[in-house]
């Protein structure tokens, strides 16, 4: 296994973690709440943008988008930023319906 593939893993595992980490403080929400939330965070961790100047290279996109906001002299944020933004929203959206559907076929 490359160490790119470890990385992403590693990111994932990461991710994965912070959503139960996530949704033990978020224990008194109603599901039609917390489920939007963790579906959120999870493609905050994990949503990938490509890297600057390294082609064919991508990592955590918040991370691209910091690194290239705090510590690039000319460097372009926009691309990480928006595939953030489109990933949670996505995100968000469909872990609300799926919260819906599922609380209505219980209810």
């Amino acid at each position: 296994m490359s160490g790119y593939v470890l990385a992403w893993c590693v990111v994932a595992i990461f991710g994965i973690a912070g959503l139960f980490g996530a949704e033990r403080l978020m224990r008194g929400l109603a599901w039609s709440l917390r489920a939007p939330l963790l579906g959120g965070l999870f493609v905050f961790f994990v949503a990938p943008a490509p890297v600057p100047r390294y082609a064919g290279e991508y990592a955590p996109a918040f991370v691209v988008a910091i690194f290239e906001f705090l510590f690039q002299i000319d460097g372009q944020p926009q691309t990480a930023a928006g595939i953030l933004l489109i990933g949670i929203v996505i995100a968000c959206f469909f872990s609300w319906l799926v919260a819906r559907l599922v609380s209505r076929r219980k209810g």
